[in-house]
């Protein structure tokens, strides 16, 4: 894998510390969850359609384009993670996910289908579920005097 897709995933995963930042410091009541529960974000899963799995990604059709797009989305707060599946000794991809900030699952989707990469059919847009951050290391801290989970 290339150093620039490295690069490019490690500050996605940062990138996602922060998005997800807000979600932490709303909480839940003392005493419990949330008694309603609504996505916040999307999980889209990609598939692979045309891609060669003999070439790079970065030889794929459009995937410097792809790049672009996802560092742009990125830098809009609209992606807050994303990256391939990789199998195999050789960590070949596999597909990918993107978690996408949306109003809705139609909008997530129109923001991963206007993607080089999808536009190519070098992938596919396998599904799209709702997501909500819960718990874990990539989530921020509440801020003092927030409730905690």
């Amino acid at each position: 894998m290339s150093r620039r897709i490295i690069v490019s995933i490690a500050v996605l995963a940062c990138a996602s510390l922060f998005a997800f930042a807000p979600l932490r410091q709303q909480g839940a009541p003392k005493g419990g969850p949330a008694m309603t529960m609504a996505p916040t974000a999307w999980v889209i899963m990609l598939e692979l359609s045309k891609w060669d799995p003999a070439k790079q990604p970065n030889e794929q059709p459009g995937f410097a384009e792809h790049h672009a797009n996802v560092e742009k989305l990125a830098k809009e707060g609209t992606l807050l993670v994303g990256g391939p599946f990789l199998e195999g000794k050789e960590n070949k991809p596999s597909g990918a996910m993107m978690i996408i900030k949306a109003d809705s699952a139609e909008a997530a989707k129109k923001l991963v289908a206007d993607d080089p990469i999808i536009k190519n059919d070098m992938m596919k847009i396998g599904s799209v579920r709702g997501f909500m951050a819960g718990a874990g290391v990539w989530i921020a801290a509440p801020a003092a005097g927030a409730p905690k989970h």
